[in-house]
């Protein structure tokens, strides 16, 4: 029987980012890094649009009050991406291939319900997340018409006949904002969750050479049992560093 693939915790994940241009890749193509153009210039110039709101409102704490909850969102989210993508890119890369090492399968077919368990959990929250992230896009799309004014988030200069270009433009931001952060909270659960998971497999594989060895309490040990079981646990080391790396 097939064991689970590690993989499958974040394969939404590595789908939707590459598809907007943000998943690490180490020799992307020029479309590729269009894509990423794309969500920096989105990313940065909604973000640059709160801040110059957040300044113009910098004596009216009631409109500086409903800027700053919006604003913080989306500056967590610049720096998120930023950390993901360059600082912590090149790490992220080598954890992922790590992941494919065969020490992280190497255990009974019977004990891979940990790892499934694991993959339908993260896939579940990580779907969750998306659709409540959804529902948050599209209040508002509505927001503006509900609350009678012109764009869905506030700007500090009257646009004027290309108010609905920026009503265009702050949805495309939001929209690339909750497509991105929204697979970059949900990837670190899901990789926590292996973790735990090839934890859990190990605490089995130690207890079950545990009860190897009473089994064989009543009878005289041999050296080749001995071997095995030396093999055994030299291969649990092996499992426990390869997780705490």
């Amino acid at each position: 029987m097939a064991k689970s693939n590690n993989a499958d915790a974040f394969k939404i994940h590595c789908y939707m980012m590459t598809t907007s241009g943000v998943w690490p890749q180490k020799n992307p193509n020029m479309y590729y890094k269009l894509k990423t153009l794309s969500s920096w210039f989105f990313a940065i110039s909604l973000c640059t649009t709160m801040w110059m709101e957040a300044i113009n409102d910098v004596k009216n704490f009631a409109k500086l009050s409903e800027i700053l909850y919006i604003m913080v969102t989306i500056t967590a989210y610049n720096i998120k991406l930023a950390v993901f993508t360059y600082y912590r890119k090149e790490s992220f890369l080598d954890m992922i291939n790590f992941l494919k090492n065969p020490v992280f399968v190497s255990y009974p077919d019977d004990i891979d319900h940990y790892m499934v368990k694991t993959i339908k959990s993260s896939t579940l929250l990580a779907n969750i997340y998306r659709y409540l992230i959804l529902c948050c896009v599209i209040l508002y799309i509505f927001y503006p018409i509900l609350d009678n004014k012109a764009l869905p988030f506030p700007f500090p200069y009257d646009l004027g006949k290309y108010t609905p270009l920026m009503y265009v433009f702050q949805l495309m931001g939001e929209s690339y904002a909750a497509w991105n952060n929204s697979c970059l909270d949900t990837l670190c659960t899901s990789l926590m969750g292996i973790a735990a998971a090839q934890l859990d497999i190990l605490c089995e594989k130690i207890a079950r050479i545990k009860e190897e060895e009473v089994s064989l309490q009543n009878y005289e040990i041999s050296e080749e049992a001995d071997k095995i079981t030396t093999k055994k646990l030299s291969q649990c080391v092996e499992h426990h560093l390869a997780i705490i790396k």
